[in-house]
């Protein structure tokens, strides 16, 4: 089995977009925060915007004034948008790495069962799903150099029996041609008593016209 590298794994590679995503929404968060930090504390936020008192133990927050919620709602429509930005990259990434590939190896295998052994994945990544479709392509060619050699065989062996019909047909005239002959000559022998019978009878017939002929002429 073909070891895959640490960084070429998929769980690798999820668990880093994962922690990605994270990052990216605490640093926002944390960035956001700040920000409204600095602007309270340079004054760019007056402290009766907040609510902000001065009592015996220092400063304390008396009510949140219109302008804080609008502070507040500001920042989560902020963190929303990176939310939504970090997801849309997640979800191309995601598509890229998972989704496509997945989608192609599906569409190959169809093609496949449907009997076309020349498709080809385009996948060339080195995680799992590359190593699939090398495997994928390699059976492809497997099963193609398979079918032709079937075929060839299959081929050879209907020329072989077309052969052996002829050489069966020839043998069977031949046969027949034998048996006719061999009827033919069993006939012959049949017909020989009769045929001395004839040549017997001729002899004697031949032999009394010729003492006939004899006494005529004596």
């Amino acid at each position: 089995m073909q070891q895959i590298p640490f960084w070429n794994r998929l769980s690798t590679r999820l668990s880093v977009l994962i922690l990605v995503i994270v990052l990216v929404l605490a640093l926002a968060t944390s960035i956001l925060v700040i920000r409204a930090f600095n602007q309270l504390g340079n004054g760019i936020i007056p402290t009766e915007m907040v609510g902000v008192v001065e009592g015996e133990n220092g400063f304390m927050f008396k009510a949140i004034t219109p302008e804080v919620t609008k502070i507040a709602v500001a920042t989560v429509i902020n963190l929303i948008a990176i939310f939504l930005l970090t997801l849309v990259g997640a979800t191309v990434y995601s598509r890229n790495l998972l989704t496509e590939p997945i989608n192609s190896l599906v569409s190959a295998t169809r093609e496949l069962a449907s009997g076309n052994f020349d498709i080809a994945l385009p996948i060339k990544s080195r995680n799992e799903i590359g190593i699939l479709a090398n495997s994928f392509d390699q059976m492809s060619l497997n099963l193609k150099q398979s079918t032709k050699e079937l075929l060839e065989s299959n081929i050879a062996l209907k020329e072989s029996e077309a052969k052996l019909e002829r050489r069966v047909e020839a043998r069977t005239k031949e046969l027949n041609t034998l048996l006719e002959l061999s009827n033919r000559i069993a006939l012959t022998l049949q017909d020989i008593p009769l045929i001395e019978q004839i040549f017997d009878e001729l002899d004697s017939i031949a032999s009394y016209k010729a003492a006939v002929l004899y006494e005529k002429l004596g």
